[in-house]
């Protein structure tokens, strides 16, 4: 089964820091082959990637406010059919965020719009920012890695 963790919450509410943070900590866990990786030319400390532990893929964006980056990590997931699927997302009522990670995950469709031939259950975990990156990134950790079975 394949997990999607949607960790959410307001503007600098320390979302990329947080996904940040749990990359290292994988980092440290297992080799890890980048096969994707980019960072926006503002300074701004975001990226898209996807990376192999233990035979199996997994994809971390810190992007994710607005829908137009939650679209490309829908992307960047569809492109690599990772086992594990981390995306930032903004959380403010005013937001589709949530209803368009739901269809997302409910009615995977692949990167072209087309209906997923590998549509299947998602493990789904939606995740409140908090006032610790810290206690967040490590309960994010766990749950990859219980994910794995590792």
């Amino acid at each position: 089964m394949r997990t999607y963790i949607n960790y959410c919450g307001k503007s600098n509410s320390g979302k990329s820091t947080t996904l940040g943070m749990v990359i290292k900590e994988l980092e440290k866990h297992g080799t890890i082959t980048y096969i994707e990786k980019s960072k926006p030319k503002t300074g701004v400390v975001d990226y898209r990637i996807v990376f192999r532990i233990n035979e199996q893929l997994v994809a971390i964006s810190t992007y994710g406010d607005d829908l137009k980056q939650l679209f490309k990590n829908h992307c960047l997931f569809g492109k690599f059919s990772p086992k594990i699927m981390v995306t930032a997302s903004h959380s403010h009522e005013n937001h589709n965020h949530n209803l368009y990670i739901d269809n997302f995950v409910y009615n995977e469709v692949t990167a072209d719009n087309k209906p997923s031939t590998q549509r299947g259950r998602f493990n789904y975990h939606k995740v409140q920012s908090g006032p610790s990156n810290e206690l967040n990134a490590d309960y994010i950790f766990k749950l990859i890695m219980e994910s794995m079975k590792i």
